[in-house]
């Protein structure tokens, strides 16, 4: 169920990868339903970075996704490593700072 969400966020889309970090699309995408989290979604990845409190529930949850504790790797990190240039944002959802930091790390 969840991996033909992804398959349809992904093929109609433009973006190098996908934010999401509103409760609901963490669950509709990955099936997360802990309190903290960040998906990323590319055709090379599916993770899921949380904090200590919700990596076992994580695991548990969503097996399709690599499960990354925060403590070990930041978001803004993975996507210096991996040179991300483009990431699809929920608009309703992130914050102007938030954007405003994906956005110099992109770019």
């Amino acid at each position: 169920m969840f991996r033909k969400r992804i398959d349809k966020l992904i093929n109609t889309n433009k973006a190098s990868g996908y934010y999401i970090t509103s409760p609901e699309n963490l669950y509709y995408f990955s099936g997360f339903t802990g309190g903290e989290g960040v998906v990323f979604i590319s055709t090379e990845h599916r993770l899921l970075f949380t904090d200590s409190r919700y990596t076992i529930q994580a695991k548990e949850e969503s097996k399709d996704f690599e499960i990354i504790d925060i403590a070990e790797k930041k978001f803004s990190d993975f996507l210096k490593e991996e040179n991300i240039k483009s990431v699809g944002l929920e608009e309703d959802f992130v914050t102007l700072d938030r954007y405003d930091l994906l956005k110099k790390i992109t770019d």
